[in-house]
């Protein structure tokens, strides 16, 4: 994000897992998650674009509708280490739980990210050769507005919405679902 306004916070799933007890971690290790972005549908229909249909990597992940499931938990292949992984806006639902169930945990991982500033770094981009760093496999990313944002600015990531619209695109998950 050099040359914006914007900071960038990364935080750790790694921690968000460390700090589950043992008995939940295995229960969690059990679940899958359903992830779906379906307003990028409603805005490239908007924006008078098409999205790419064809196939994107795995056999399955082909077509219009941009939907996967994933592991809640995933384990770096390097390491061995657990992140919890379905926190933010695009995931849709726990599977294997009921709604309810399903809802309560999502919010529980974020409210893990929210009230836990010690597992959160945030980057400010000072110079034209910063270079900040994240595999977003086992992380989640978010451009944030800074305090020295200028009072009627034009920026196009002025407003939450806009905002949330930019987190959406570019991280692994939203960790500013109160500002939707």
């Amino acid at each position: 994000m050099r040359g914006s306004i914007l900071d960038t916070l990364w935080a750790s799933g790694y921690e968000i897992y460390d700090r589950i007890s043992e008995p939940y971690q295995k229960f969690l290790e059990s679940l899958t998650a359903t992830f779906a972005q379906p307003g990028f549908n409603k805005v490239a229909e908007q924006s008078g674009f098409k999205l790419y249909d064809k196939p994107r990597g795995a056999p399955e992940n082909v077509g219009s509708e941009l939907k996967a499931v994933h592991p809640v938990v995933r384990t770096n292949p390097v390491t061995g280490w657990k992140s919890i992984y379905p926190v933010g806006g695009h995931v849709q639902n726990i599977n294997g739980v009921t709604q309810e169930e399903s809802s309560k945990l999502l919010s529980w991982f974020l409210d893990l990210l929210y009230k836990n500033h010690d597992l959160q770094v945030r980057f400010k981009w000072k110079s034209p050769n910063d270079i900040g760093r994240s595999t977003r496999l086992l992380s989640f990313t978010l451009a944030m507005l800074t305090n020295s944002q200028p009072s009627g600015t034009t920026d196009p990531c002025s407003t939450p919405q806009r905002m949330t619209t930019l987190t959406a695109t570019t991280a692994s998950a939203s960790a500013i679902a109160q500002w939707a």
